[in-house]
């Protein structure tokens, strides 16, 4: 579904990430895990277009999508779901979710999908209905991630990216959210490729994982074989 070659991330012309290659098959899920500045959201920016790449390629559903604008990638079925939330706080919940599907509103049968899925949203996450006409930037933390997570999905994307959805969000909610998740893959055609800090979180939900260290891959396998050895050594800086 999706392999990414070579691919490098500058800023001001220093490297965030080098030659790193990764693969996301179709129906499966597959993590990246690393220390904080090891270039996972580097990473993510350019698969999602939000940054230029420095070199290599992006392939999704075996079209080279290199370059692509964010909103092209959007309709091509990638969706992000950036570690900031980047709510509209004063909209209600159900405006946010609504706003991923903008891309399919322009029919009646698009608008009669995206009914259809906000309900799914809705059955997914329930507090979210009962929070429906509530401002978004009032829900706690994990609620917000929800919307999040909903509002990309309305977009009917056939992979969910995650960047750090763990972030600030307390055990308790966390489960939901990762249970949720668990069952949507379960349950759909939906790919996803997650980011995160959480080592122990990310093994425990995906199919395979990545460790990126320093701008690099330095390990990668069936996250049922990788040991916390493997993952501990690139958290300390060296190569598995």
């Amino acid at each position: 579904m999706l392999r990414c070659h070579d691919v490098s991330v500058a800023y001001d012309g220093l490297k965030a990430i080098e030659n790193v290659s990764i693969e996301v098959p179709a129906h499966q899920t597959v993590g990246i895990v690393g220390p904080n500045g090891a270039g996972k959201t580097s990473l993510l920016h350019g698969v999602c277009g939000i940054v230029p790449l420095a070199g290599g390629t992006v392939v999704f559903d075996e079209e080279d999508v290199t370059g692509r604008p964010t909103p092209d990638l959007v309709r091509r079925g990638i969706s992000l779901v950036p570690a900031a939330r980047e709510l509209f706080p004063n909209l209600s919940v159900h405006k946010n979710l609504r706003l991923g599907a903008h891309t399919h509103l322009s029919s009646r049968q698009g608008r009669t999908q995206a009914a259809a899925d906000l309900e799914r949203v809705l059955e997914m996450f329930p507090i979210l209905r009962e929070r429906g006409n509530q401002a978004a930037g009032s829900l706690s933390g994990g609620q917000q991630q929800m919307v999040a997570i909903g509002r990309a999905l309305m977009a009917r994307p056939r992979l969910l990216v995650l960047d750090e959805p763990s972030l600030g969000l307390a055990p308790l909610v966390l489960g939901e959210i990762f249970d949720a998740l668990h069952n949507l893959v379960a349950s759909s055609d939906v790919s996803v490729l997650l980011v995160e800090q959480n080592a122990e979180l990310t093994t425990a939900f995906v199919d395979y994982v990545y460790v990126l260290d320093s701008g690099r891959v330095v390990n990668g396998g069936p996250a049922s074989e990788m040991t916390r050895d493997d993952i501990a050594r690139a958290y300390m800086g060296a190569e598995a």
